[in-house]
């Protein structure tokens, strides 16, 4: 349980020609819930997709390209600083469709490897699956709306990551 990091993306869009603009990933350390977040300096490449950028995407996450040029971090860095975060991990997303092809476009833009494993369980899939297995009586649709009023969804990468291992952390609190 303690290799397990949640992570989240967001992007310039919903399509296959979007490219990631943020990492966010949160875990539990025992009980303390430890997030990284990285602004991504989007590159020539990605800048030069016509119709990447999607302004309804930059309403969601508040993010323009101009912020991301003048504070994002270089995609070889943000690879790197993944890495060293996640080495031997599996990592879980709420949105593994989406949300791998972004990752995956920050290690094929960078050259670097990744050296962690991504799961095609979905983090609800995952936590009502750890629920069951761990015969736990706690009703999932009640915790997540628990879970929404001190951690709601913000559209920002750590934030919604922090979001899903603080529900982890309560369904762990039960069984510890």
């Amino acid at each position: 349980m303690e290799n397990i990091e949640f992570y989240d993306m967001e992007a310039s869009g919903l399509s296959h020609i979007s490219f990631p603009v943020e990492f966010g990933s949160a875990s539990l350390n025992g009980l303390k819930i430890h997030t990284h977040e990285f602004l991504i300096k989007p590159t020539k490449n990605w800048l030069n997709r016509l119709g990447a950028w999607d302004r309804d995407a930059e309403s969601i996450h508040k993010l323009s390209i101009e912020f991301l040029m003048d504070e994002g971090i270089p995609v070889q860095e943000v690879a790197q600083n993944i890495n060293d975060i996640l080495v031997g991990k599996t990592i879980y997303s709420d949105s593994p469709k989406w949300d791998h092809f972004w990752i995956q476009q920050i290690f094929e833009e960078s050259n670097i490897k990744m050296n962690f494993s991504l799961s095609e369980i979905n983090i609800p899939e995952f936590l009502t699956k750890l629920i069951n297995d761990k015969n736990l009586n706690i009703d999932y649709e009640k915790l997540k709306e628990k879970i929404l009023q001190t951690d709601p969804i913000t559209h920002r990468a750590a934030d919604d990551a922090k979001h899903w291992i603080t529900m982890l952390k309560m369904i762990k609190k039960e069984y510890i």
